[in-house]
């Protein structure tokens, strides 16, 4: 997804060819993260428009537009990072801080529920006290991704803390519950799983950290190894397929990530890491 237009591209791993698959509705502004469903729909974080949208996964339709927190004017209320999709819900997280002067918001959770292939129209809002999760700067709350076999168990990177939390959606609580996890990790962008290992894309370091997740009560996380993103200015975000992770390589330095912005000489790729 660009952070620029908005547009959405589809390309094919086996050959690296590709084209914009759906261009951004005026006025829904940049896409941000992306996440597939088990129905083949196509979830998006929408960045400072502060909602998201769905499409079919095949045709590019699009299905459902949800407002979150819509902008103030021409100032936006919160920055819709990613999203992770499980068989219970949709789940959103919010980069935005109260302390930036632009890209306003605060680190919290967007969840659209879910029963089947119903789209509903409701959602909810989760926030957390600054006691367990601070309010920093931008970015706050971004890559996200479920537990292997509990998807109310949630880890959310914090890139201005540069620390992983462990959310319960299935608490009583007023508030959201979200326990630190006692890792070391540098500022942390895009997260993905597959089976026990956790992924967390470390964009200055251009570094992968593979994370052992031992489930239980009070699930343990052990960093097995760093992959290095050889050639990558800034790796974002990543999904993985088959023994490999493939990493989009954002170049915030090269080309900022300006709304409306394009950058025609600029050539953006994405990297296979092997993970075997």
């Amino acid at each position: 997804g660009s952070l620029g237009s908005g547009d959405i591209y589809k390309g094919d791993l086996r050959t690296g060819l590709g084209e914009v698959f759906i261009k951004s509705p005026r006025g829904f502004g940049l896409t941000s993260g992306l996440a597939v469903d088990q129905f083949n729909r196509l979830w998006v974080a929408g960045g400072v428009s502060g909602g998201a949208r769905v499409y079919d996964g095949d045709t590019g339709a699009l299905l459902k537009a949800y407002a979150f927190s819509p902008p103030n004017g021409n100032s936006p209320t919160a920055v819709i990072n990613d999203v992770t999709v499980t068989n219970k819900a949709a789940i959103f997280t919010d980069s935005g801080s109260s302390n930036d002067d632009f890209l306003k918001g605060s680190p919290r959770l967007y969840i659209v529920p879910l029963r089947g292939k119903d789209l509903p129209d409701s959602f909810e809002t989760l926030s957390f006290s600054d006691v367990d999760v601070p309010d920093i700067r931008f970015p706050n709350f971004n890559g996200l991704v479920s537990l292997p076999g509990d998807p109310d168990k949630i880890v959310v990177c914090h890139t201005s803390d540069s620390k992983l939390y462990l959310v319960d959606l299935d608490s009583d609580s007023d508030t959201g519950v979200a326990d630190t996890i006692n890792l070391e990790i540098a500022t942390c962008d895009g997260l993905t799983r597959q089976g026990n290992f956790l992924f967390v894309v470390e964009p200055f370091e251009q570094t992968i950290a593979k994370i052992k997740i031992t489930p239980g009560a009070t699930p343990a996380f052990t960093r097995v190894d760093d992959l290095t993103v050889v050639d990558a200015e800034q790796p974002t975000t990543a999904g993985l397929f088959g023994s490999a992770i493939y990493v989009v390589d954002g170049k915030f330095m090269t080309a900022p990530p300006i709304p409306g912005a394009t950058y025609p000489s600029v050539s953006f790729e994405v990297y296979r890491v092997d993970i075997s």
